[in-house]
């Protein structure tokens, strides 16, 4: 898709989508462009994000340190710096709801208040 601008609405970057990917249908279209405007639109420096490693089924939490950037030579063309805390998550001594929670399908999610809390009680 190339670089994204932060200052075009959703309507611009869904066509860009569209013009990009002409054969996804509109469903796919849909979820996808939303999944990129939390990305683009939503995510703010000081924001806490989360990831999973299910390799080790251990949580990893960070805090957004940079505005949206644009590489084409990085693995991620689409990328915002992260500073990484120390020390990993264990994801089975989480509660039920936690798991749950953050099993969630999409790429891009918000966590559930009680969720994000216990996540950073588990980083102490």
């Amino acid at each position: 898709m190339g670089p994204l601008n932060p200052q075009e609405d959703i309507h611009k970057l869904k066509d860009k989508f569209k013009t990009t990917y002409p054969e996804d249908s509109r469903g796919r279209v849909n979820q996808c462009v939303g999944q990129l405007s939390k990305f683009l639109y939503d995510f703010k420096i000081g924001d806490t994000v989360v990831t999973y490693d299910s390799s080790t089924r251990e949580y990893y939490t960070g805090k957004i340190i940079s505005e949206y950037h644009f590489d084409p030579t990085k693995e991620y063309h689409h990328y915002r710096k992260v500073e990484w805390n120390d020390g990993a998550i264990p994801r089975d001594p989480l509660s039920t709801e936690a798991k749950n929670s953050l099993g969630s399908i999409s790429t891009v999610f918000e966590i559930a208040a009680p969720v994000g809390k216990e996540l950073i009680e588990k980083t102490m």
